[in-house]
């Protein structure tokens, strides 16, 4: 057993996040090369590639093997973009694809980081089928619906079946000799024993059962960070864990582009969280629970109401940047109203032919039980994240030791994104951090000492804390953010942190290990909402995803 001092957190001292030196706690260690972090499409890449590289790696996942927004269960499956696998073409449409994103992206991209994508997105689709997961191609390709969201022409897609793909993904991870999964094992905290800023050592986590908590420092010179993005700090999202962010901004990463938050229309009603297809948005109707057009809350004439949903028909994420806009706008006018919005497919398209992509779709929503012929309770999620920790083209972040690929890193996408390159950037980032993981891992040595980044704390109700988040997220820093509003958020989670955060106790193994996760999740919502919101605050214009509602005119 290994004998740690942990710091202590006392919201009563002045200047937050002061650390002192508690007491020692005896914990198991387990010494390895590479830490991964998540075990979505970023984590499984980055365990594979780090293991090839000659790496011992221990993939750290909360649930099972393959988890997280990669894997979600509420919709059929993930496009996946690159650029068009014909040679004759194939320099042509990189480039064309590479302006593309950084045009959506209202150049808020990172340059070096677009062309990684494109020199990878091939080889890490093929990649990922050599993991067995099922990816198929279109029989139509081209198609107009399967030109990707923002997007203007047909690129090479790919279509990822998740779920289905789930258990033969597992196995072959599972099958590889270099890497370990351990299973509901949630990461709580960077190791630094210089301090804040310094190189990394490891990871302190919580594993086991409710009956069987125990804590677990996985000692490494290298980790990787794959926990995804911060949606999951608002009442409503597709997923999303704050721990990873919370983690990296306590070890002193830097962020980048975390205002850009996609927002997505899904399902309120059964099965909730259901992603709206957009594809369907030209031949439906939204209307609120008397029947009237949920237009009228936004004063939208008829023909503004029809080509709103005729833009959204070609990307399903809200943004500033399109007519599609009044479709959220209007709403969450209805919301802010007491009213509840619908959407109805036309009878006249659910009787006729459809693309093969919308087919699909209808499909997959009858096979869950949904019928297309009656209307739908839908509203605003948040869905993912277009920003995160800042990351050079092999994943590394400014801290040494620590990378970060998927949803949790920033800078390869910029106010909007093209539909389908999130999941291909996760496993081209994921395979990349792994590699530059293992060669950190060949070169450095993970170092001893007796400090953690995160300082551990009581909370008082850490679930009434993480709702209390999230209601004044959605309130706040949904669509219409103001100046005002996102002040008031931050003033709130001000008062949220020193009400709740406490004093730190001793930890030990079994309940106070599962009490220390749980004060870890309600403090790392907090964390990510500040984050965000003061991101949100210092970009006062409206641009992509990020829509200030007292800057009426983008500026440049």
């Amino acid at each position: 057993m290994f004998g740690y001092v942990y710091p202590c957190y006392n919201a009563a001292n002045e200047g937050r996040n002061r650390l002192t030196g508690c007491g020692e706690l005896a914990m198991r260690v387990i010494k390895t090369d590479v830490v991964v972090v998540g075990s979505g499409l970023a984590g499984i890449s980055a365990a594979v590639e780090a293991a090839r590289a000659g790496a011992r790696v221990a993939l750290l996942t909360a649930g099972t093997l393959c988890e997280g927004s990669s894997f979600s269960p509420h919709t059929w499956g993930l496009g996946m973009v690159s650029p068009l696998d014909l040679e004759s073409e194939r320099s042509r449409d990189e480039q064309s694809l590479s302006f593309a994103m950084e045009s959506v992206g209202a150049h808020q991209n990172k340059p070096q980081l677009v062309d990684a994508l494109m020199e990878d997105a091939e080889p890490a689709i093929s990649f990922l089928e050599s993991l067995g997961a099922t990816v198929s191609t279109p029989d139509n390709p081209g198609e107009q619906a399967y030109v990707p969201c923002f997007d203007t022409r047909v690129r090479g897609w790919h279509g990822f079946h998740a779920w289905n793909s789930r258990e033969e993904v597992a196995f072959t991870v599972q099958s590889i000799e270099a890497v370990r999964v351990y299973e509901h094992t949630h990461a709580l905290s960077l190791v630094q024993p210089h301090g804040v800023g310094t190189p990394v050592s490891g990871v302190v986590a919580v594993t086991g059962s409710a009956t069987t908590a125990v804590l677990v420092r996985f000692e490494a010179p290298s980790v990787v960070l794959a926990t995804g993005g911060l949606a999951g700090v608002y009442t409503h999202s597709f997923g999303g864990c704050a721990l990873g962010a919370a983690m990296a901004h306590d070890a002193g990463a830097v962020f980048t582009n975390l205002e850009f938050l996609q927002l997505m229309m899904g399902f309120l009603s059964y099965p909730y969280g259901t992603i709206c297809n957009e594809k369907l948005w030209r031949w439906s109707t939204v209307t609120d629970e008397r029947g009237q057009s949920v237009f009228s809350y936004v004063a939208a004439s008829p023909e503004d109401e029809r080509e709103a949903l005729e833009a959204h028909s070609w990307h399903g994420p809200f943004t500033t940047a399109r007519p599609s806009r009044l479709l959220e706008l209007a709403v969450q006018a209805a919301v802010a109203q007491g009213h509840r919005s619908y959407l109805k497919l036309s009878d006249k398209f659910l009787a006729g032919a459809h693309p093969e992509f919308v087919d699909t779709y209808l499909s997959w929503l009858r096979e869950k039980g949904v019928d297309p012929t009656k209307p739908v309770e839908i509203g605003l999620f948040a869905h993912s994240s277009n920003g995160g920790i800042a990351i050079d083209a092999h994943g590394a972040t400014n801290v040494a030791g620590l990378f970060a690929a998927g949803e949790c890193a920033g800078g390869v996408h910029g106010a909007d994104r093209i539909g389908g390159l999130a999941s291909v950037a996760a496993l081209v980032f994921g395979r990349r951090a792994g590699v530059a993981a293992a060669r950190h891992a060949r070169e450095h040595t993970a170092q001893e000492g007796a400090r953690l980044a995160l300082p551990f704390c009581t909370v008082d109700e850490p679930a009434a804390v993480r709702r209390q988040v999230g209601n004044l997220m959605t309130n706040n820093c949904l669509v219409n953010r103001t100046a005002e509003g996102l002040r008031s958020a931050l003033d709130e989670l001000d008062v949220l942190e020193q009400t709740h955060l406490g004093q730190m106790y001793q930890l030990d193994d079994g309940p106070n290990a599962l009490a220390a996760l749980q004060a870890a999740n309600a403090r790392s919502s907090i964390v990510a909402a500040r984050l965000m919101t003061q991101a949100m605050l210092a970009r006062s214009e409206n641009m992509g995803s990020h829509h200030r509602a007292d800057v009426p005119e983008r500026r440049a």
